[in-house]
C-alpha cells in the first residue's frame, strides 16, 4: 500500500465518524460551524485587560470588605467593653 492510500484510508475514516461520506462533501458545513462557534468564543471572550481590570477590581472589593468588617469588629467590642463597665 502506498502512503497517499494510508493517508486517504484515515481521511475516510474520520470523516465517516463525523457524519460525513468520505468524500470531504461534509467539510464546509463542518467548516461553516466551526467559524460560527470561533466567531462566538471572539465576541463573548475576555481579554487580558478585561481579566487584569476585573482583578484589580475584586481585589479593591476585597479589601474594603476586610476594613468595613474590622470596623464592625471593632466598634462591636467597644459596645461590649461599655455595656460590661456599665
Amino acid at each position: 500500500m502506498s502512503g497517499s492510500n494510508v493517508a486517504d484510508i484515515n481521511t475516510r475514516q474520520t470523516v465517516q465518524s463525523h457524519g460525513g461520506n468520505g468524500n470531504g462533501s461534509n467539510y464546509g458545513e463542518r467548516l461553516a460551524r466551526i467559524e460560527t462557534r470561533l466567531d462566538s468564543i471572539e465576541k463573548h471572550g475576555a481579554s487580558r485587560e478585561d481579566i487584569v481590570s476585573m482583578e484589580n477590581k475584586i481585589l479593591k472589593w476585597l479589601v474594603g470588605t476586610v476594613i468595613a468588617a474590622s470596623g464592625v469588629l471593632v466598634m462591636a467590642g467597644f459596645m461590649l467593653a461599655k455595656a460590661i463597665a456599665s
